[in-house]
């Protein structure tokens, strides 16, 4: 992060990005977009003060059906999401954007499930995780992050 700020880079978040996609806007020379998928816990313990701190943005791609009520105690070795609240706090920082809602899952042969889904089935749990999101990104949610290794 020291780099990027020393070398004067600008972090983009995912309207910015999509308006220079579609030839809407420009952007400044040294534009860099920072992602995290999933929404582990860790963002918000790790990441977000530190992107903070600098003064960054970055998108959160978050699977909607794993966001928890309530925040867990903090336990380092195992694989915890964040809560209402911790995402709230970080949207100070953090553009919160769809990685699925139940789509994001492996078949018996360790594909994607998502790429054996109708393209209904994968425009409704878009939708699901749109509406689940919108307590985060009011304005709406744009993007679908489902990269995997094919």
């Amino acid at each position: 992060m020291t780099w990027l700020r020393d070398q004067g880079y600008t972090t983009l978040n995912m309207y910015q990005l999509e308006g220079y996609v579609r030839n809407k806007i420009n952007l400044p020379a040294r534009s860099v977009a920072i992602t995290f998928d999933d929404g582990l816990k860790s963002v918000n313990r790790y990441a977000w003060p530190i992107l903070r701190q600098y003064g960054f943005h970055a998108t959160a791609f978050i699977i909607s059906s794993r966001i928890k009520h309530h925040p867990q105690k903090w336990a380092p070795k195992s694989l915890q999401f964040m809560s209402i609240s911790e995402l709230k706090q970080i949207q100070d920082v953090f553009d919160v954007q769809s990685h699925t809602h139940f789509l994001h899952r492996v078949d018996g042969g360790h594909r994607p499930i998502l790429l054996s889904r109708s393209y209904h089935n994968i425009l409704f749990d878009f939708e699901h995780s749109r509406r689940a999101l919108t307590q985060f990104n009011p304005a709406r949610a744009l993007s679908l992050l489902s990269v995997w290794r094919l």
